[in-house]
């Protein structure tokens, strides 16, 4: 991700810091100058929230490896201000898997707490409890470890709130996606989500804690994009490359000069070509991007071979639009071949796809069967 510099890598997966994790040092310091404490004490208030992080950091790998398990891979681990995430590449289907790799995290805290739990038994519950309602006892150098406990218990506890997509708001979903369908569920939990940031935002304001109004925006924006999101890809799951496929298409070959792809590229607004070789079969493209390198250079009456890219895929009719999505991906191509039982039918842009997705409303795809001319 722009702006973060990467700290370690374990279990194969990259922790990386934000640039602005800085600000967390002068916030620290701003509320050590608040409640009037000594430089000490603000040290070990700024020590305390940096082994926070780290806890953080359990706690997201708690995610990461538990998503594993059920087959997902985990792009990276990014620290902010307001917490860590962890980049999953997706999300598991099953309704009973998304709840494990949700609590996976709340579990981590409550088990680092529970292995600190001696400690406790060194002090009487008077004096725990005095501790934690007392700013500057708690930032003492000799109370750090009992309130590193305190702090993962509230980590569990906060997290485990109902407000998508936090822990507790994706455990939510998931228990809600056993009766209804995905969608659903997660309109569900992101409006509950959204609700419950409008609350914590008109407390922290009344509280003063900025850092849970921060938090409280991150939610309510974040659970609205979550939302988008799977709609996206109900789209994508419900449609497939014979509804999107273009029919009309123009098959250039290798020895073919460049400009014969003009016309038809400015006047039927063809994004990409195909290119078969001497035996007619489909192993280039000439992509939207080479061409217009083409033109660029004046190599109008260069043959193709010289501009277009290897092919590796194609897709069929009754692919779903999720599989064309990671074909584009992976081929790094604006433009596929689509075949049905074998024989060449037409081309899929990956413009279309995103065309389709801004425009088209979740439950309204025709889904059409191979036999279907589209």
């Amino acid at each position: 991700m722009k702006g973060s510099y990467r700290l370690f890598r374990l279990f194969g997966i990259p922790v990386y810091l934000h640039w602005s994790f800085g600000f967390i040092v002068f916030y620290v310091f701003y509320l050590g100058h608040q409640d009037d404490l000594t430089l000490p004490q603000t040290l070990w208030m700024l020590a305390l929230v940096l082994l926070m992080f780290v806890c953080v950091v359990l706690h997201e790998y708690g995610h990461a490896l538990t998503a594993r398990r059920f087959g997902v891979d985990t792009r990276d681990i990014i620290l902010f201000p307001i917490g860590g995430v962890a980049r999953l590449k997706g999300m598991p289907r099953k309704p009973m898997q998304e709840l494990l790799v949700a609590i996976a995290g709340p579990l981590v805290n409550v088990g680092i707490a529970l292995g600190l739990s001696p400690l406790l038994f060194l002090r009487s519950l008077d004096e725990w409890l005095h501790m934690a309602g007392s700013t500057e006892r708690f930032f003492h150098a000799s109370n750090l470890l009992p309130a590193l406990i305190f702090v993962n218990l509230m980590l569990a506890v906060f997290n485990m709130l109902p407000a998508f997509p936090m822990d507790g708001g994706r455990i939510f979903r998931a228990l809600l996606s056993l009766r209804f369908r995905r969608s659903k569920a997660t309109r569900i939990a992101s409006y509950l989500g959204q609700a419950l940031a409008v609350l914590l935002v008109f407390y922290g304001i009344w509280s003063g804690g900025w850092m849970l109004v921060f938090i409280a925006v991150f939610i309510f924006f974040t659970a609205g994009q979550e939302y988008r999101w799977v709609k996206e890809e109900e789209l994508l799951d419900e449609a497939t490359v014979g509804t999107l496929a273009r029919r009309d298409f123009t098959l250039l070959s290798f020895s073919d000069p460049i400009s014969k792809a003009f016309e038809p590229f400015y006047q039927r607004l063809e994004k990409g070509f195909l290119v078969a070789d001497a035996e007619g079969s489909v192993s280039a493209v000439l992509t939207e991007k080479d061409l217009l390198r083409a033109m660029h250079l004046q190599q109008g009456e260069a043959p193709v071979i010289t501009f277009a890219s290897s092919l590796l895929h194609h897709l069929d009719t009754s692919h779903s639009l999720r599989h064309a999505l990671a074909a584009f991906q992976r081929e790094d191509k604006n433009v596929l071949p689509v075949f049905e039982q074998g024989e060449l039918v037409g081309v899929l842009y990956r413009q279309t796809i995103r065309d389709y997705l801004r425009t088209v409303p979740p439950g309204s795809v025709k889904v059409y069967s191979s036999g279907d001319s589209g």
